[in-house]
């Protein structure tokens, strides 16, 4: 065999070679890849195991949602407006003292601190401004968070014009992210003591300062 043919042997088996690697790596590239692609295999596989608990997961979920609810259902955060019934007690006949509607408010300048402008309007009317004091635990009743105050202001009777010193304690029921129930009885010190309870549902209107 002479050498030109020799060469022409050689040449072809480099070429049958070369083919014969290139489709190797073609199809060794094709099987990496679709083992690299996740199958729902894969994905059983990780909720099963502890990368993803479906458990954790609901678990994280409902905190998050309870968590929630109770910033907006905190008594003493919550600004509102709302209405009510008056019912009061004393030797006068003022609107404190006889049954009637009221205008209830509450304007927080901190959790603890807040004023509580009231109106209470039947034959006559009355303005109540106390500023009160919110206590941040809560009371449970009943499965109920109740977060009562104190405080006191002043008390303007319209119908005997005068102005007397007022001593308020009452109560918040959050009973959604908007309503709140409010409870709450005053006591006005004047020459003639007045003893008045109110009822009244608030809606929530959200942070002022």
């Amino acid at each position: 065999m002479t050498i030109a043919n020799q060469l022409r042997c050689h040449t072809l088996t480099l070429c049958k070679a070369l083919a014969i690697s290139v489709g190797l790596l073609a199809a060794t590239h094709d099987v990496v890849n679709a083992n690299s692609l996740p199958t729902q295999a894969d994905f059983d596989v990780a909720l099963d195991s502890d990368v993803i608990d479906p458990a954790k997961l609901k678990g994280n979920t409902l905190e998050i949602v309870q968590r929630r609810g109770r910033r907006g259902n905190d008594g003493t955060a919550s600004n509102f407006v709302g209405l009510g019934l008056s019912l009061g007690t004393g030797d006068g006949d003022g609107a404190l003292e006889e049954l009637g509607l009221t205008a209830i408010s509450k304007l927080s300048f901190t959790p603890q601190l807040s004023a509580r402008p009231t109106l209470v309007f039947n034959d006559s009317a009355a303005v109540l401004v106390p500023v009160t004091y919110n206590f941040q635990s809560p009371t449970e009743v009943l499965n109920a968070s109740l977060f009562p105050y104190v405080g006191g202001g002043l008390a303007i009777n319209a119908t005997e014009d005068d102005i007397a010193p007022l001593v308020s304690v009452g109560i918040d029921v959050p009973v959604s992210e908007r309503l709140t129930l409010n409870g709450q009885s005053n006591i006005t010190l004047a020459d003639d003591i007045t003893i008045n309870f109110m009822v009244g549902l608030g809606y929530n209107i959200g942070d002022l300062f």
